[in-house]
């Protein structure tokens, strides 16, 4: 009987071959190339929102969603031709890495209601949790402005959208023709 140490946990086993010991000392070898990848893509999807500016537009206007999104979505293009035509709104870009991936556009109902008017995640960026800290992200700062109530407008056929939507704790308060109202409580502890 042999004993293998794996940081703090003891692996009991024996062996009637050497194969076996070669095959396990590979296992383990590709279970820590598992670990080591994981740590890379969590590195990947630290996200943080910072104000758009001009010197982003480049960047904004470059992004690009998957094809079946874009029947959803207005272009980045849209968005900022309504930049300034409503003190109300802002734009913000999601950095992951210091790397434009994506943006959210808000709107200032009253002081505790906003209007989340979209959000899009770069193709590249999506499927990487990017879009989920985001959010995360989006709802901190509202809450430092103590903002009650996030609400969205969503088509119905945009099932993506709504699962992602719900996931981050928005629910469904209005099913109208062809689009959903959902809002998001904020709570404080």
């Amino acid at each position: 009987m042999s004993f293998l140490f794996i940081g703090r946990k003891c692996v009991v086993f024996s062996f009637f071959h050497l194969d076996f010991l070669t095959d396990f000392l590979k296992i383990i070898e590709m279970i820590d190339t598992i670990i080591s990848n994981d740590h890379t893509i969590m590195e990947d999807i630290m996200v943080r929102l910072t104000d758009y500016t001009h010197e982003l537009e480049t960047n904004v206007l470059d992004m690009h969603l998957k094809d079946e999104q874009a029947l959803y979505y207005p272009n980045p293009n849209e968005v900022l031709s309504q930049l300034g035509k409503d003190e109300h709104d802002h734009l913000c870009v999601i950095l992951s890495q210091e790397r434009p991936a994506g943006i959210v556009f808000m709107h200032h109902v009253s002081p505790t209601h906003y209007l989340l008017k979209a959000m899009m995640i770069d193709a590249a960026y999506q499927n990487r949790g990017v879009g989920k800290n985001a959010m995360l992200d989006v709802i901190q700062k509202l809450k430092n402005r103590n903002v009650r109530t996030v609400g969205t407008y969503l088509l119905k056929h945009n099932q993506r959208g709504l699962d992602f939507l719900l996931k981050t704790g928005f629910t469904i308060k209005e099913d109208r023709d062809q689009d959903y109202y959902l809002e998001l409580q904020i709570y404080y502890y």
